[in-house]
């Protein structure tokens, strides 16, 4: 049997990649001056992921990193 292509789903199996960008988000968080803590952070950055997910035309990395971090932590209070 000849293959063309190959793939599978490594985040979360390979690669612990909440936790990382956990890590990078608290650092980021703390060059802002965003006093939040990683659950927060974490929660905000799921959110803003969301709605780049959403978007009729996600933008490509590094811009869409922008966008998104634009978002995290930076929620105004209700």
């Amino acid at each position: 049997m000849r293959f063309r292509a190959l793939t599978f789903d490594c985040y979360g199996t390979l690669i612990d990649w909440d936790t990382e960008i956990g890590f990078w988000l608290e650092g980021w968080a703390a060059t802002k001056g965003v006093a939040a803590d990683r659950d927060s952070l974490m929660e905000d950055f799921a959110e803003a992921q969301r709605a780049e997910q959403a978007t009729p035309h996600v933008p490509v990395v590094p811009n869409g990193c922008r966008q998104g971090t634009g978002r995290v932590g930076c929620k105004q209070p209700a």
